[in-house]
């Protein structure tokens, strides 16, 4: 396998190619080779860095702190460290950094090429929204909640927010955060009428994911529901129950929440409560995957999500193996499945402009808002099942 190792981390005049056969002095990277920065690369197909965090690789070695606190204050940019160390000094850091990348090359790149990349399309197309400066700045002057959030969709030259950058790193199950732009994830639903469609006639829609976690759940046991509530349709199961208890006892499987707290909060008897539970971890089969995830556990420390993502987890606990499996498998689902979507619609006239959690947000012309609105459901690799999705108008 070839690694080209960027001129920014070694310091030096051009890239190093590091191949089976010994290395060579280049001066562009190649497509056909992985690329190693020192920093993950969400825009780059064969990102080394990006799979060495995936897997839990170490580091790559630096040049010593001292010497990087001296250069920061003298100059900006990446400092030519192979004229500036002392020889000794960079001979040993370049060795290490050559040591590292032939130690780690070869780790496992499944679930980086098979489902990270392909989840990285519809993140990659993600355009500059327009907003509306007035509509901020009604909403910054009255009210101080959520202020700095809706600040961040204050529309600059030309009436586009600046575009939206995720970061895929800042939470254990891969949740996305907002790294820079307008953070979508923090603004209150009320808030969204700041957004405008591009076109006059056109719409801000949403494609979202029904009941997702729980529906990976359900589909991780080897059964369908090919309804888009399916909350109702195990409702009708278990002898026409009340559809938000049922929510309710499914939430509690998902997330850990006391039976005692969900049959108060519901005004029924816990036993009834627990025996709904009881009912659904049967049919959901929630109890072989705990066991196959408590075994990962015990063997690695972590454990995988559908996709094989590893994760880790510090509390040991039922609940968190269950919720954070759905959740970690789950972006992963939505993030395949809106790349899909967004390959089946084109860019013409249909512009991503953000994905939320488990929807995305569509800057829609009117002349292609049926196609959009076609939408029902989607399919992602590794699943027989669909994924039903609901369109929704969010601002015109």
């Amino acid at each position: 396998m070839d690694v080209v190792i960027s001129s920014s981390l070694l310091g030096s005049k051009k890239n190093l190619l590091l191949s089976d056969d010994g290395f060579t002095w280049i001066e562009k990277e190649r497509s056909d080779s992985w690329f190693l920065t020192g920093l993950p690369k969400q825009g780059f197909d064969m990102c080394l860095d990006t799979a060495f965090i995936l897997e839990n690789v170490p580091s790559v070695p630096s040049v010593p702190e001292k010497h990087k606190k001296s250069m920061s204050v003298l100059m900006d940019g990446d400092p030519p460290w192979s004229m500036i160390l002392p020889r000794d000094a960079y001979k040993s850091f370049f060795n290490d950094v050559i040591s590292h990348v032939k130690t780690h090359k070869d780790i496992s790149k499944d679930y980086y090429t098979n489902a990270w990349v392909p989840g990285n399309k519809v993140l990659n197309l993600m355009k500059p929204v327009k907003t509306d400066a007035q509509r901020v700045n009604d909403i910054i002057s009255s009210s101080a909640i959520n202020s700095q959030v809706v600040e961040s969709f204050r529309p600059r030259a030309g009436g586009y927010a600046q575009p939206v950058r995720y970061d895929r790193f800042g939470t254990v199950t891969g949740r996305l955060t907002v790294a820079s732009g307008p953070n979508i994830l923090l603004l209150k639903k009320d808030y969204r009428q700041v957004l405008k469609p591009s076109h006059p006639d056109g719409r801000i829609v949403s494609l979202d994911f029904s009941s997702l976690e729980a529906r990976i759940l359900l589909y991780e046991s080897g059964k369908d529901c090919t309804e888009f509530d399916l909350y109702e349709m195990l409702a009708s199961r278990f002898g026409g129950l009340p559809r938000q208890m049922v929510k309710a006892a499914v939430l509690s499987v998902l997330y850990g929440s006391s039976k005692s707290s969900v049959a108060l909060h519901l005004g029924t008897s816990e036993e009834k409560i627990s025996k709904l539970v009881q009912q659904i971890e049967d049919y959901i089969d929630t109890r072989s995957l705990l066991k196959r995830l408590k075994n990962e556990h015990k063997e690695s420390g972590f454990i995988k999500n559908k996709f094989g993502r590893k994760i880790p987890v510090d509390r040991a606990q039922d609940n968190i193996f269950i919720n954070y499996y759905a959740q970690s498998t789950g972006v992963d689902v939505s993030l395949m499945g809106f790349s899909n979507i967004v390959e089946t619609l084109g860019t013409s006239g249909v512009r991503p402009v953000f994905v939320l959690h488990d929807a995305l947000l569509l800057d829609v012309h009117p002349d292609r808002l049926q196609d959009v609105s076609d939408i029902t459901n989607v399919n992602v690799p590794g699943y027989d099942q669909a994924f039903p999705v609901k369109f929704e108008e969010i601002s015109r």
